[in-house]
């Protein structure tokens, strides 16, 4: 099932209609409530308004069937380069040249295109790329020293854009949430942090953070945000996060998620884990950089409400990634929109 309601939102350049496939009713006034909550603040402070108005990182086997937009601007910039350093130009070879440019132009214009070349798989905006939704997913920009390494995507930029947008778009079928078509990039070091209460940080097994970084991540959650990580791996890995959050909360312990625990159970009954495995290990294994056993687990607030949602020794992006890949099995593409949709309307309700 919902293998065909990706493939059907891949036919409508990921937009979908409002009918069909709700779950649950989340309206107006939950979303206002959180967004106010984190952002209201600030608002109040500055303002003086009420707070109502304001991997591996290696390649996988199973690529996509068409060309990334990184290699469509390779291409038009070596063809382009090509043509005009010869002496003189045929009509075709301008024709080709100005075809290259319109490529170049498409590239410049999209949304996010100054961080496409630290992504893993870069995707074209949807038409509709600039509308406001009333839920906007954001994608946490940290530092790793692994960024970049021999000429490749950065670890924060692993799955994106293409598993977001995705996911974005089984969110808006699967619920009445109001969600903005493409994802927010947020950097670690931006305040704009505060205006997405629902972030995600993949492979944040070896993220660094700054001293300035890390207190702002505490205001953040003091002020009801939420943070899902995810495709992180091994005991070493587990380490390095864990830095992070003491960075945060230095008191702070991660706890195991219940199969009775709330966040299993907002939208969809999720009686069963399931270990959502990246692509390059689905036939496989299934254990990744040696992340034997799967965990969900959550790290608290004082009021015991999840702040933020931990998925150990899974890939939960390679699932929302490669929904619409039929080499890639749809029970793991299902459990993956599941979990996401559960934990996204968990954190506006809760």
């Amino acid at each position: 099932m919902v293998r065909a309601i990706v493939r059907q939102a891949a036919r409508d350049n990921y937009r979908f209609d409002e009918e069909g496939w709700r779950k649950m009713i989340i309206t107006r006034k939950h979303l206002a409530r959180r967004h106010a909550h984190i952002t209201g603040t600030r608002f109040l402070a500055q303002e003086g308004a009420p707070l109502d108005e304001k991997k591996s990182g290696g390649p996988h086997p199973h690529r996509p069937l068409y060309r990334t937009h990184l290699e469509e601007r390779r291409q038009a910039q070596i063809a382009v380069e090509t043509l005009m350093s010869r002496p003189a130009l045929t009509l075709l070879t301008a024709a080709v040249a100005i075809f290259a440019l319109q490529a170049l132009a498409q590239y410049r214009d999209r949304v996010w295109a100054r961080y496409e070349h630290e992504m893993q798989d870069p995707v074209e905006d949807p038409p509709d790329a600039l509308r406001k939704g009333e839920f906007a997913l954001g994608r946490l920009r940290y530092r790793s020293p692994l960024d970049g390494r021999r000429g490749r995507y950065f670890r924060w930029g692993i799955d994106a854009n293409k598993g977001d947008r995705l996911f974005i778009g089984i969110l808006g079928r699967l619920t009445r949430v109001d969600a903005a078509p493409i994802e927010t990039i947020i950097d670690a070091g931006s305040d704009e942090m505060y205006d997405h209460p629902w972030l995600i940080a993949i492979s944040a097994g070896d993220w660094v953070l700054a001293p300035s970084e890390a207190a702002r991540f505490r205001q953040y959650f003091d002020r009801g945000g939420f943070l899902m990580v995810d495709d992180f791996h091994s005991d070493y890995e587990w380490a390095q996060f864990m830095t992070g959050i003491h960075q945060i909360y230095p008191d702070a312990n991660a706890v195991e998620l219940a199969d009775a625990d709330v966040p299993f159970h907002t939208v969809f009954d999720m009686k069963d884990r399931v270990r959502v495995p990246g692509a390059n290990v689905v036939h496989g294994s299934q254990i990744e950089r040696g992340g034997t056993t799967p965990h969900w687990r959550a790290i608290l607030d004082s009021q015991g409400r999840m702040i933020v949602a931990i998925c150990f020794n899974m890939d939960i992006g390679d699932g929302w990634e490669f929904a619409d890949d039929p080499d890639y099995p749809e029970r793991y593409s299902a459990e993956a929109m599941r979990l996401g949709v559960n934990y996204a309307v968990y954190a506006m309700t809760h």
